[in-house]
């Protein structure tokens, strides 16, 4: 079942083509400021409705494009140019991970939160 997404004014929306199974929270700098929650897909499972009000920040231009809204500031989604597992990144597989935060009548709570050591990792 499609989920929908929208920022606190509702100037950036998406949608992904099912619930996410579990999220994951990161420790980096960027996302334990930023407070987002992670739910992963492959470029094709999300589509875009409302992204003309987003700004990217690129701190890694090799890995990451973090949007969010440029009029609320909700951090909405990154582009992740890859896959990462233990033996690094696989650049074949690129993914969109979005906020479950901006889930719209989606409970976040009932799924298990997986902790990725980004802080010691990137």
């Amino acid at each position: 079942m499609p989920l929908k997404a929208t920022c606190h004014c509702g100037a950036t929306s998406f949608e992904v083509s099912e619930a996410p199974t579990s999220i994951t929270e990161c420790n980096c700098t960027f996302c334990f400021k930023r407070g987002g929650l992670w739910a992963y897909y492959s470029p094709e499972q999300v589509s875009f409705t409302k992204t003309d009000k987003t700004t990217p920040y690129t701190s890694d231009a090799t890995t990451h494009a973090h949007h969010h809204c440029s009029i609320c500031g909700c951090g909405a989604y990154n582009q992740v140019l890859c896959t990462w597992g233990e033996s690094g990144p696989d650049f074949t597989k690129p993914q969109v991970a979005v906020n479950a935060r901006l889930f719209d009548d989606f409970d976040i709570a009932t799924l298990p939160v997986n902790h990725l050591d980004g802080r010691n990792q990137w």
